[in-house]
C-alpha cells in the first residue's frame, strides 16, 4: 500500500523553527521517525509531497538516513496556499 507522507507545510506555527519536519529527535528528523513507524507497520512505498522550501532536504533524505529498501518518491505542491488537498492533487498523476 502507497503511503502519502504530506510534508509541504511552512510551518508557521513552529516560528523560529523553520520546518517541522526536520526538527531532530534523538539525533534524526522528525520526519524520519514517522517513516521508520510506518516501514515498523509493514508500508514500503512512499510518496512525500513537499514544498519549494523544503524539497531538496526531502529529496536527499535516503541517501542521509538509512531507509531501508523502500520505494520513496518526492513531488512538489507548488500552490502551499491549497491546503492539504492541493499536497493530494499535487500527486494525482502518480497515484494509481
Amino acid at each position: 500500500m502507497r503511503v502519502l507522507l504530506l510534508a509541504a507545510g511552512r510551518s508557521k506555527r513552529m516560528q523560529p523553527i523553520p520546518d517541522k519536519n526536520f526538527l531532530l529527535f534523538n539525533g534524526r528528523p522528525l520526519i524520519v521517525h514517522q517513516i521508520h513507524a510506518l516501514i515498523d507497520a509493514g508500508f514500503d512505498d512512499f510518496v512525500v509531497i513537499g514544498g519549494k522550501h523544503n524539497l531538496e532536504q526531502l529529496i536527499a533524505l535516503p541517501d542521509e538516513h538509512d531507509l531501508g529498501k523502500v520505494k520513496y518518491e518526492v513531488v512538489e505542491q507548488v500552490d502551499l496556499d491549497e491546503g492539504m488537498a492541493g499536497a493530494v492533487v499535487a500527486c494525482k498523476d502518480i497515484l494509481d
